[in-house]
C-alpha cells in the first residue's frame, strides 16, 4: 500500500468537486483530508498521507494545504495544484477516497467542522491540552477514535441505499438511514452535488 503526498490527495478532492455545487474551499479541503486520513487509518491501519494534521482553533488541518492555497480563504478552488493525475492511486484507496467524498459530501463545511469538535475526540483532545500551539494530532488517537464509530458506507452502497429508499417514498433522507419524520426533505428541494 503506498503514501501519497498530501497535495496529491488534495488534488482528488479538489478535481472530485470542481464542477460540484458545493465548491471545494480551503476550509472544507481540510475537512475531507482529515476524514480520509481518519478512514485509511481506521480501515487500513496505515496513513494515506504523511503531513501532520494539527489542531487549528477551527478544527483538525494540514499547515501545508494553508501554505499551498494562501489567500484563498473561502474561495472556491476550481484548478489542482501541480502535475496531478488520478491514476497515482491505486484501486483500494481510489475506491476509500471515492467512498469519502460521496459519503462526507453531504453534510456543509460548518456540520464537518462540528463533527470534528466531538468531545473526547482527537482534536478536541489534543487542543484542550495545547491550546493555540497547534499541536499535532497523534495518527493513533484518530485512528482509535474512528475505530468505535461505524465505518462510512462504500459510495456504491451509499448511492444504492438512496436510490431504494426514494423508490418507496416521495421524499430523498440524508445519509440514507432509516426513515425519521425530521429527516424527510421533498425530492425537488436537492440538487445533485457530484456527477
Amino acid at each position: 500500500m503506498t503514501v501519497y503526498s498530501v497535495m496529491d490527495v488534495a488534488n482528488y478532492f479538489i478535481d472530485y468537486f470542481k464542477k460540484s455545487v458545493d465548491p471545494m474551499t480551503v476550509p472544507r479541503l481540510q475537512m475531507f483530508l482529515y476524514y480520509a486520513q481518519a478512514e485509511c487509518l481506521a480501515r487500513h491501519n496505515r496513513p494515506l498521507f504523511m503531513d501532520e494534521i494539527r489542531a487549528y482553533p477551527n478544527g483538525p488541518a494540514v499547515t501545508r494545504i494553508y501554505a499551498y492555497f494562501d489567500g484563498a480563504g473561502n474561495e472556491q478552488i476550481t484548478s489542482t495544484y501541480g502535475s496531478y493525475s488520478v491514476s497515482k492511486f491505486d484501486d483500494v484507496d481510489r475506491n476509500l477516497l471515492l467512498d469519502v467524498a460521496v459519503f462526507y459530501n453531504q453534510f456543509s463545511t460548518g456540520q464537518l467542522q462540528i463533527m470534528s469538535y466531538h468531545t473526547g475526540g482527537p482534536w478536541a483532545e489534543t487542543h484542550g491540552t495545547y491550546g493555540d500551539k497547534l499541536a499535532a494530532i497523534d495518527p493513533s488517537a484518530i485512528k482509535e477514535y474512528f475505530l468505535r464509530r461505524p465505518r462510512i458506507p462504500s459510495h456504491m452502497d451509499f448511492m444504492l441505499a438512496t436510490i431504494e429508499l426514494s423508490k418507496h417514498n416521495d421524499a430523498v433522507v440524508v445519509g440514507a438511514g432509516p426513515i425519521v419524520d425530521n429527516q424527510k426533505y421533498p425530492a425537488d428541494s436537492f440538487t445533485s452535488s457530484w456527477e
